[in-house]
């Protein structure tokens, strides 16, 4: 792979400067000709200064490294931030000097982006729409939903519990019949009478089997 020329970085480097929200066209291996570069001029810098302490030659090494990495830093920069708007805007990247490696970048960060703003809408990323939160129940809904809870739970308990009477209760009457309950009685109540006196402690429900 060929090197890169000192003078192919300054010229890219003006260009972003210059290019206002446009990139310049550079080559796809360019920063890794770059990073290979610095390397190589640190390696002679390197042996030149093993060689003789304080070499002038090592010193001019360094400052042309000095001076490409800032380069090399201020076009990542420039094109970081170009790139970002080219993400925001959705741009054709058909028509921009995106190298492959920051096509990749655009195309993810564009995902993000969508994914960020699905959120933000209540929508899920592929676009539809999140079900919105749900309203408080009316009144009559309200009603509606406790009749069924009602009706269902008569399904699954049965209508009536057997109880032991464990104190006196007295004289009460259903629409069906009168009570005169005493302690030690063992009575079928209406699981909804029955359920009252459980809850009072007044009787204890026995099981099926007696």
């Amino acid at each position: 792979m060929p090197g890169v020329e000192f003078s192919e970085v300054s010229s890219i480097y003006r260009l972003e400067r210059d290019k206002h929200g446009e990139l310049a066209k550079i080559p796809a291996d360019f920063f890794q000709r770059l990073r290979e570069h610095v390397v190589e001029l640190r390696r002679q810098a390197g042996v030149e200064e093993a060689a003789s302490q304080g070499s002038k030659k090592a010193m001019m090494l360094i400052e042309e490294v000095k001076k490409l990495t800032t380069m090399a830093d201020h076009i990542i920069d420039c094109r970081e931030r170009k790139l970002v708007l080219l993400a925001q805007a959705r741009a054709d990247l058909s028509k921009k000097n995106v190298t492959p490696a920051e096509r990749e970048f655009v195309e993810a960060l564009v995902k993000v982006l969508d994914s960020h703003k699905a959120k933000l809408e209540g929508r899920h990323a592929h676009g539809e729409r999140c079900e919105a939160a749900e309203a408080p129940a009316k009144p009559e809904e309200l009603a509606a939903h406790h009749e069924e809870a009602h009706e269902h739970a008569a399904v699954q308990s049965p209508a009536m519990a057997v109880l032991q009477v464990i104190e006196d209760v007295g004289e009460f009457a259903n629409a069906e019949r009168d009570y005169n309950l005493r302690k030690a009685d063992v009575v079928s109540l209406p699981r909804e009478f029955a359920s009252v006196l459980i809850q009072q402690g007044k009787a204890r429900e026995l099981a099926a089997d007696g």
